[in-house]
């Protein structure tokens, strides 16, 4: 009768010594990433993906049937762009400061703009079917608003040099190499806002752009000639990294999703 008495008494003490560390034991705080990258837009139908790290792979951020609203806009909301997510993939996973991301990529569809339009410090506000509310820094938006296309350049391969001094992923440089060349070239952009220089010789087309403290991997080239004309040479990824967030540095924005409303 005392073993049973002792072994109740043991089974009991184990309990309470489970209950009280379990009221002492902190929660793990749910982490969400992003990285300040430049967004090029000049089709419309294109969309946009949208890189975001979460370390909880069953937070609602990652169901996308739990979505109700998403905007691109400003910092203090003064220009606002309605946004619609039409899918979440998952693109990988990374280490960072010790701690497991898995990356999941928004891919949003945009709606039909008529005009130029750009977010310099742009945010994703994502408003979830709970209630629950979210602001993330993602870097810089652009859209050219490009309707009639010309092809008087006929350009036959791409290639880009990414920044030398610099480890985030980030292109420097871009070569198009060309056959023929209808039109003389008034100008080039890749985008609003993104300053560069560029210049024409022996069927190549060399772009320089200039540095700015954003990811850019990849960006439409629109060509504007001197009778008017546009030539777009559409969105193309150059470059590709499995480790962005530890090479980043202070693109990376981190923000704490435990709890049940965010801005940051």
């Amino acid at each position: 009768m005392k073993q049973v008495i002792i072994y109740i008494a043991l089974f009991v003490l184990a309990a309470v010594g489970v209950i009280i560390i379990e009221m002492n034991h902190e929660p793990v705080p749910q982490k969400a990433m992003t990285v300040g990258q430049y967004y090029s837009i000049m089709d419309v139908f294109q969309g946009m993906d949208i890189p975001l790290y979460l370390t909880d792979d069953h937070h609602l951020l990652t169901a996308a049937d739990a979505y109700e609203r998403l905007y691109l806009a400003n910092e203090d909301e003064t220009k606002k762009l309605n946004v619609t997510l039409s899918n979440i993939s998952i693109a990988g996973v990374e280490t960072y400061l010790g701690e497991t991301y898995t990356k999941y990529m928004l891919e949003i569809e945009l709606p039909y703009l008529t005009s130029d339009y750009d977010i310099d410090d742009c945010y994703l506000l994502i408003t979830l079917l709970n209630g629950n509310e979210y602001q993330f820094n993602i870097g810089m938006f652009s859209y050219i608003n490009i309707t009639d296309q010309v092809d008087d350049l006929f350009w036959t391969s791409l290639e880009a040099i990414k920044e030398e001094q610099v480890t985030m992923a980030r292109i420097k440089m871009i070569n198009v190499s060309f056959e023929t060349l209808n039109h003389a070239v008034e100008t080039v952009s890749i985008g609003l806002n993104q300053p560069l220089t560029y210049v024409i010789t022996n069927g190549m087309l060399t772009i320089d752009i200039a540095y700015d403290d954003l990811l850019l991997y990849g960006c439409p080239i629109a060509i504007y000639y001197v009778n008017g004309d546009t030539q777009v040479i559409d969105y193309f990824n150059y470059l590709t990294s499995t480790t962005i967030l530890n090479t980043s540095g202070p693109l990376n924005h981190t923000y704490d999703i435990s709890s049940a409303s965010q801005s940051n």
